[in-house]
């Protein structure tokens, strides 16, 4: 018997797959970090959703290079005093609070010279080997600009730390006259008139009468400055920020004009006479005080574009940069180091928030039975503001370490207040539920987006606000599957216990056999009682 098929089609509409699971990792690692996950759809079409920041993963990472001039931190000065106090107090948090301070030590003397690489602060030797760089010393030249492209490549190199979370520290009286060429660090270079009193001046014929030999050092501006008209721009008149600004921005227009004068600034021709050209004087002449301070901006400029920056000014000794210093700064220098403290150690403060902007496909579940906040491994305490407003962490004085807001309608969404700092160390969590209101019925594989946006808006110790961060979106998928099942007639009646009908023969329309039978029966009979009545009559 032949079999056969039946097909029964089940639409299953409860088949559901986990919902994925997103995790940011920057580029570059340790820049604030925000997670976001959602669980599979249960029985009543929830989901779980999870955010937290900063990131589990996080280890909070900063890089500090010290630049200071040739004298170190060996002088009993009241800034080396601070730094002293900031980085003993790095060290101690950088244990306590995992985190991940790299400190590095550039001293510039006629070269950049880098006394100590990136080191971990938080071991004993990292920071005895940072304290004896610090309080190192070199001598013969001053070279702000090689000490800051010595600095600048450190944190360049560095790829493990973001940008965002590099720091530079300038400290120095602000004097500097000589300067490097092609980011090279390792080289000095300088300008000289000589001695002026052997350069003849064009306008009378006659000797210059003023100056010495200053040999390509920090008062070479002199023989220029003491030999041209009382009218023509003095360097010793651009004594205030704004007026450096202007004068190094004019001599910038000519400093390519009077490269052809300089040469490497080192034992030989410093002391040695052995190298050295002689710049002719006039009133465009670019002094080697100026070049050096020229690069020195240029650099500062780039690093603070792409760093944190802090310049602090130490006590003058024969010259007095402070208003150089205040140029790179850009106005008042720094005082202090607890700016800094703040920002190695604190990653998100009191005014952050997140804006977190509910699915189009789902409902937030406005019950608090169903919202958490977790503060590291602790659940904080909640309770009912109001209809729409929760607090989380209630304290003494009645106010809230966290609120949650909820707006329902056309944009629905919640709002999370931070209401005080969160640490490296102290992963923040807040937990609520989703419910799916779209339920499709044709079969298919159908994702959903959780939410249509979440952002972090940071503010950092110091009440500054930071760059807005986004959570990645989670989605869930719901899936209707169509899934066929055959069977055959067999096993389809066992199942059903139905039995097998009796056969019954029936006569079809046109089949007259049984006739034709029944008339030869008939007329065999009347032939057989006729003869047999004439056998009688006989």
């Amino acid at each position: 018997m032949k079999k056969l098929y039946f097909i029964f089609v089940l639409l299953l509409s409860s088949t559901l797959l986990l919902g994925s699971t997103f995790n940011i990792k920057a580029a570059n690692k340790n820049t604030i970090s925000t997670a976001k996950t959602a669980s599979s759809l249960n029985a009543n079409k929830e989901t779980q959703v999870k955010l937290s920041f900063p990131g589990k993963e996080d280890k909070l990472g900063s890089d500090i290079v010290f630049v200071l001039d040739k004298s170190g931190m060996s002088a009993q000065n009241d800034i080396y005093t601070q730094a002293k106090v900031f980085l003993k107090n790095i060290k101690n948090q950088a244990k306590d609070k995992n985190l991940d301070v790299k400190i590095g030590v550039v001293l510039f003397n006629s070269i950049g010279n880098i006394k100590q690489k990136l080191t971990n602060i938080s071991t004993d030797k990292g920071y005895k080997d940072i304290l004896k760089a610090l309080n190192s010393s070199v001598s013969m030249g001053t070279n702000m600009h090689a000490g800051l492209l010595a600095a600048q490549k450190m944190l360049e190199d560095d790829k493990t730390v973001a940008d965002s979370r590099k720091h530079m520290i300038l400290i120095s009286d602000g004097a500097t006259y000589l300067y490097s060429k092609n980011k090279d660090y390792t080289k000095a270079y300088t300008r000289s008139f000589g001695n002026p009193k052997n350069q003849i001046n064009p306008k009378t014929g006659k000797h210059y009468s003023n100056g010495s030999d200053k040999k390509g050092g920090i008062w070479e501006y002199q023989s220029r400055d003491y030999n041209t008209e009382s009218t023509a721009p003095k360097f010793y008149n651009a004594n205030t920020a704004e007026k450096l600004k202007a004068y190094l921005n004019e001599k910038r227009i000519h400093d390519k004009d009077f490269q052809k004068y300089e040469y490497e600034y080192n034992f030989a021709s410093a002391y040695l006479n052995i190298g050295r050209k002689v710049m002719p004087i006039s009133s465009d002449a670019v002094a080697n005080i100026e070049a050096g301070f020229i690069y020195a901006w240029d650099t500062y400029k780039q690093i603070d574009s792409k760093y944190n920056t802090y310049v602090y000014y130490k006590n003058a000794a024969d010259f007095d940069g402070s208003e150089f210093l205040k140029l790179l700064k850009g106005g008042e220098l720094d005082t202090s180091f607890t700016e800094l403290e703040n920002k190695v150690t604190t990653m998100i403060s009191k005014g952050s928030r997140v804006e977190d902007f509910i699915g189009r496909h789902f409902d937030f579940i406005n019950d608090l039975n169903k919202i958490q906040i977790k503060s590291g491994s602790s659940v904080l305490d909640k309770e009912r503001i109001s209809n729409y407003r929760y607090g989380f962490g209630k304290r003494s004085d009645n106010t809230y370490r966290y609120e949650l807001i909820y707006t329902p309608g056309d944009n629905e969404k919640i709002e999370l207040k931070v209401n005080e700092s969160v640490k490296a160390d102290n992963l923040l969590e807040l937990t609520y539920f989703e419910k799916l209101t779209v339920i499709p019925e044709k079969p298919g594989e159908y994702t959903f987006k959780t939410n249509e946006k979440a952002i972090l808006y940071p503010i950092d110790s110091n009440k500054k606000p930071g760059k807005a961060l986004v959570f990645p979106i989670p989605q869930v998928t719901y899936t209707v599957k169509k899934i066929e099942i055959k069977e055959t007639e067999k096993k389809i009646k066992e199942k059903h216990k139905i039995k097998p009908e009796k056969k019954e023969v029936k006569p079809q329309t046109g089949d007259h056999t049984a006739i034709f039978a029944m008339i030869i029966l008939v007329i065999g009979s009347v032939i057989g009682m006729i003869v047999l009545i004439r056998k009688k009559s006989k």
